[in-house]
């Protein structure tokens, strides 16, 4: 079933999403069954905060809803392990939403060793976890918007899309292995996403995060500095 669900309150958003009303202009969820062949998606919503747009009419709602659309779009490729980074990349590329000001502020106030890719990409979702501010949220969204921007324009589309689909290409053995290690769901995944997203880092476009790290980083320099 796909579902779109607007909600008119902040405080409605929150209560079906679980997430800041606050913070959030719409969110996409998809409900995963591990089976004996790996894991299926069963259920696609996404979630649009109304009352964001009647409070900040500066706000694109058409780019919102194809945000969230890509994420539908693309949900039989994304695992509970795929990192946000990867994720959100991909849909901030589709739907051409690249925060310049929030990137060339980090970077000149906060500089690129405050983030960690390898860190980056344990993180399954932004925004959700312990701690999170609206900066930090905003941060981590334009620092994917641009990573995926550089993969594509480095690499092309057709091999970053084939780096996203390969997330779904993990043995179900590896997966359940993960799932015993008593950690929880989420944990589990958590602990999963940085070594998958190493594994295919390498597999497809032949370097290890560390290296895309760097190298994005330094594309990245070039590109605040033109």
């Amino acid at each position: 079933v796909n579902v779109m669900y607007v909600a008119g309150t902040n405080e409605g958003f929150s209560a079906v999403t679980g997430r800041s009303g606050e913070r959030f202009l719409g969110i996409a969820m998809s409900r995963f069954e591990v089976r004996a062949s790996g894991i299926e998606i069963d259920n696609r919503v996404f979630f649009i905060n109304g009352a964001a747009f009647r409070s900040d009419p500066e706000q694109d709602r058409q780019r919102t809803i194809a945000h969230e659309l890509t994420h539908l779009l693309l949900s039989d490729s994304t695992m509970p392990y795929t990192p946000a980074w990867v994720s959100e990349g991909a849909a901030m590329y589709a739907s051409d939403d690249f925060p310049l000001e929030t990137i060339t502020r980090w970077y000149r106030e906060q500089g690129p060793d405050t983030v960690d890719l390898a860190t980056l990409s344990s993180q399954t979702s932004f925004g959700g976890h312990a701690g999170a501010t609206v900066e930090q949220t905003s941060i981590e969204y334009a620092y994917s918007a641009f990573l995926a921007n550089y993969l594509i324009e480095t690499y092309g589309n057709d091999r970053f899309f084939e780096f996203y689909d390969s997330f779904a290409d993990v043995p179900v053995d590896e997966l359940r292995a993960q799932l015993e290690t008593d950690t929880g769901f989420e944990a589990a995944m958590s602990a999963f996403a940085p070594q998958v997203a190493d594994q295919k880092m390498q597999a497809i476009y032949g370097i290890d995060l560390a290296t895309l790290e760097r190298n994005y980083e330094a594309w990245l320099a070039d590109q605040l500095d033109a």
